[in-house]
């Protein structure tokens, strides 16, 4: 199976662990580049509230390359999908910046903040041949995952 060339754009919140729970979780999918104003996030140890001491992204993904200005990532890349995982206000422009290049879309809740985005991120969807998805951050969670796993196989669920 060709690998999905993968990148993210937010990594602080849940965007780090969502970009590496993707990356290892689901064959098929290479993480290739990520994006963050903030590039400590990528390149320093970082504390989470939620997940404790993390080392370096860099470290721990050394084979992603890191742009802390999305437009440069989008040009620069070949990217089949995108993870947006930014501050809420910001998914509607970086969503349709991404399906206006033909690249599919995840998007973190809500995928917009107004119905003038709305009606924007539809038309932009409707003309693109790239999908949207929008789901909550827990869907990639380990115990999601594999919660999945199961009912793939059959061993749950009917």
């Amino acid at each position: 199976m060709a690998d999905f060339r993968m990148g993210v754009v937010g990594l602080g919140h849940c965007g780090r662990a969502m970009f590496q729970w993707v990356a290892k979780g689901i064959d098929g999918v290479k993480a290739v580049a990520a994006c963050d104003l903030n590039a400590d996030l990528f390149y320093k140890d970082v504390h989470f509230y939620y997940g404790g001491h993390k080392p370096p992204l860099a470290d721990e993904m050394p084979d992603v390359r890191f742009y802390d200005q999305y437009d440069e990532m989008l040009d620069q890349e070949e990217l089949d999908i995108i993870m947006v995982e930014t501050p809420a206000t910001c998914h509607a422009e970086f969503c349709a910046k991404a399906l206006e290049k033909g690249i599919h879309v995840y998007s973190d809740i809500p995928s917009v903040a107004s119905l003038s985005e709305a009606k924007m991120l539809w038309e932009v969807q409707s003309a693109s041949t790239a999908m949207l998805m929008t789901g909550a951050t827990t869907c990639g969670w380990g115990f999601v995952l594999a919660m999945q796993d199961l009912a793939r196989q059959g061993l749950i669920g009917k």
